[in-house]
Formats: C-alpha cells, structure tokens, sequence
C-alpha cells in the first residue's frame, strides 16, 4: 500500500501529575502530550486521516543536567517539526518505505541542531503510527492484521545489514497478539512505600492509590519496576523496605530493576548489584529480580571493554536503543535484550522482536513505559506489547495521573463508551482498568490503530502544520 503524506498537524494538551514521578535526574510534577494528526492519500486518490499521541518526557531523550524540563520539550518539538517536513509530499511509497528512505535525513538535520538521535527518533515515531493508524482505517483492518499481513511493507535490510536473509513477512505472519498483559508496576524513586512515607505530604484528593501498598491492595499486580538512584545505601535500605512490602503479596512476584542511566560504568553498577544480591535481608528478594535494564550511562553502553557476567539476570538497554543497529551492537558486549518503546519507533520494536526471534530464547524485549496518557497514547502502546507477545508491561501513567482529567468530559465519554473493558469510570473521570494485575485489550481491535475514537481539538489550532 502506498500513500503521500499531506498534512500534518500538532495539537500539544498539558496535564498535571498527581503525584511527583521521580526517575533519573527529574522528579516530574507536570508534563505535555504531543497529539499527532496526519492526512495521507493513496494512489487512488482516496484520502484519510490518522492519530498518534506521545507524552514530552523531559530528561529521558536528553539528560544533560544544564537543560530546562521546557528546553527537552523544545527539542521534541523541533523533532516533530523535521520529521513533519521530512514526511510531507514525494512520491507514494509505503508506510515503511517511507520511514527507512526519510530517516537518516532526520537525524542528519536534528544532528546539525545539536539534537541526539533518540530526540531525532520521536518525530518520525509519532507520524509512523498516525500514517499507519490512516492506512488502517483506510483498508477496514485492525493494527493486529495490518502487521500480520505485513501492510507498511516492513523490509529491514532497508534500514540494517543484518536481515539480508531472514523472511520478514513470515515472521510478522506469526505474532499472536496477547488478549491481555499483565501490569508491571512502576515505583519510582519519590514514591511513598506504605502510610508512614505520607506524613508532612500534601496528598490528592482523589480515590486513587498512594502507597505501593495501597497498589498492591487495589491493583494487586504481580510484577513491578523498581527505579534506582545510583546511590547504593539509599538503594538498598529502600529495596529492603520495598521487599517487606511485596511480601504481603498473595501471590509470587517479580520485578525488573532500572538504572535509568544512574552509573558511569557497568563495573560500578555491578559492584551495587552484588551488594544488594548478597545482603541476607534482600537476597531472597533480589532472587525474584527478572532483569536489569539500562545502568550505564548511554554514552557509556557500548564501552569495548564492558563484558557482562553471565550470573546476573538478563541486562538490556532503553535509552541507548539510539538508532536502528543499537541493539546489535549491544549483544556483542554480552546484553540479551532491549526495550520496546513506542516513543522510539514502532518499527524499531518490531526489528528488535525479529532479532530476539533470532538469537533464542535467553534473549527478551521488554514493554517499558513512558507515563503513557489514557486515550490513543496508551491504547497503541499497549496494543503493540500485546503483538510483541511480551507478558507484562511497565504502566505507570494511570497512578501518576488521574486518568483522562486533562481532557473535556465529552472526549473522556467517548472514549469510554468506545473502550469500555480498557477503561472504567472514577468520579467522572475516564481512567485505565486493571483487575487482578492485568489488562484486557479486547476493545483495541477494531479498524485503525488501537482505537474506535479520537481526541478533540475542534477548537484549538494546531501548534504546528506542514503541507
């Protein structure tokens, strides 16, 4: 299926976060959703529309200490805005043909503007899934057998060399996509463990959950996500505090363990790492650990005289996943997996899964979460993770923020009438279901992209239009 891009629009909605989500170098109190609106045609002159959202998360594309939470939001900005250029017009091609021919252009042009590649990457990630959103509405199919049947014409020998022989279109053939996930629970650095880490603290007046415990309680998740600080008494006294409460628990748990970057080398990180695992109060504990992801600083990951210690649970990288051949470059230094991001790019998810696939079992790809919103953010991320056949996914938008409230009642309706096993209604307010620590999709399979409605923006003009 070929199309030509016409017209891109961005639509920006800020939200407050309920409560504060510290990770890496931010605590993060208030944020903004990018909205992406693009019209495609295709060769019979038929035209459609299509929707992707993304939250600007400061200081995960880019930490440099001395930028603003508003100068990492300005960067993704003008990542949008080159991408938007870049897409525009030019003659049919297919979805992914269009993105593999554009790409490197992109990250030439944010290059010379002194953005990173993983800036570079969340342009081209936001219309990637709008265009493909348009290309399923226009064919009346859902995301699942869009991939399935290979519609955007995913070719990754047109991106990296090392698919020249494998069969692409067979492998999407055989992508199950799960009917539910599990929920892996975030708990950030800044997150109160039980009652006694509220006192003194302004709480939301809300009926949501505060504490992990009160998670636990209420979601009953199995599986969670630990932040670290980098700070190893900090680190362990809090991973401690954190295993007495997921022993109450009713069921076996799991966890994975996030750098986030805090470690200029994996020697430190592993030195941390061996503290924590042979303390007695948290050996038991680390035992459940499923895997670590992203320690080392990104410009550290791919260090030449890094060598993983085969004892540790799987390492994977998140934010060094810079480019299309990251990965590869990763599993010659002994990491054995990689995270799906949707922020990244959905073709990047897919590429990786295909590489996993074909270095075996000892080798994952994770879902992990980027505060996605409720409504299309959250809806395609989840939909993807569901076709990469990963178990449980990072979610951590729905208790960092009360549901859909940075929307209008009529957009938070519609979405739930539309979705009403995804999504339940609190207060009036349309909000993530989870029973029992899992997620049903079943609403996310009708035409399109992982949604039966769009979001409103009827009276707001676009921050940016190209055509």
């Amino acid at each position: 299926m070929k199309i030509v891009v016409g017209q891109i629009d961005c639509f920006e909605r800020p939200f407050n976060l309920r409560l504060p989500f510290r990770y890496g170098i931010v605590t993060l109190e208030k944020a903004i959703q990018a909205f992406v609106r693009v019209r495609v045609s295709n060769t019979a002159g038929r035209y459609q529309t299509g929707w992707s959202a993304e939250v600007m998360a400061p200081k995960w594309f880019d930490k440099t200490p001395q930028l603003s939470n508003q100068a990492n939001e300005q960067q993704l900005r003008e990542s949008i805005r080159i991408a938007a250029s870049t897409y525009v017009k030019g003659d049919p091609l297919t979805p992914f043909a269009l993105h593999a021919s554009r790409y490197q252009a992109i990250v030439d042009t944010a290059g010379q503007m002194g953005l990173n590649p993983l800036v570079a990457s969340y342009g081209p990630a936001l219309l990637d899934r709008a265009i493909l959103d348009a290309c399923c509405q226009m064919k009346e199919i859902n995301f699942f057998d869009a991939i399935n049947t290979n519609l955007p014409d995913i070719k990754p020998s047109a991106l990296t060399a090392d698919f020249s022989h494998f069969d692409m279109d067979r492998h999407l053939s055989t992508l199950v996509p799960r009917e539910q996930l599990w929920l892996r629970h975030t708990i950030g650095m800044a997150d109160a463990l039980d009652d006694t880490d509220l006192i003194g603290r302004t709480l939301p007046d809300d009926r949501l959950p505060v504490t992990l415990q009160q998670v636990i309680s209420v979601h009953k998740p199995r599986y969670f996500k630990i932040k670290l600080s980098g700070n190893t008494l900090f680190d362990r006294d809090r991973l401690n505090r954190i295993a007495k409460a997921l022993s109450s628990a009713s069921q076996r748990y799991g966890f994975s363990l996030d750098g986030n970057e805090q470690y200029e080398s994996f020697e430190e990180f592993h030195e941390a790492f061996l503290q924590f695992r042979d303390d007695p109060s948290i050996s038991s504990f680390m035992s459940q650990c499923l895997f670590i992801e992203q320690p080392v600083k990104r410009e550290n990951t791919f260090c030449r005289t890094t060598r993983i210690p085969p004892n540790l649970p799987p390492v994977i990288i998140d934010e060094a996943d810079s480019g299309p051949d990251s990965f590869v470059e990763a599993l010659q230094l002994g990491y054995r997996g990689v995270s799906s991001k949707q922020c990244k790019g959905i073709y990047r998810s897919l590429i990786n899964h295909a590489r996993v696939h074909i270095h075996g079992p000892s080798f994952l790809i994770t879902a992990e979460d980027l505060t996605t919103q409720a409504g299309i953010n959250v809806q395609q991320d989840l939909a993807l993770a569901a076709l990469l056949g990963i178990k449980h996914v990072e979610k951590n938008g729905h208790f960092y923020v009360n549901g859909m409230a940075g929307a209008e009642a009529d957009e938070q309706r519609r979405f739930l009438q539309a979705h009403p096993t995804l999504y339940q209604g609190i207060d009036q307010t349309t909000h993530l279901r989870i029973i029992e620590g899992k997620i049903n999709l079943r609403d996310l399979r009708g035409p399109g992209f992982a949604t039966h409605t769009y979001p409103d923006f009827k009276l707001s003009a676009p921050v940016l239009q190209i055509n």
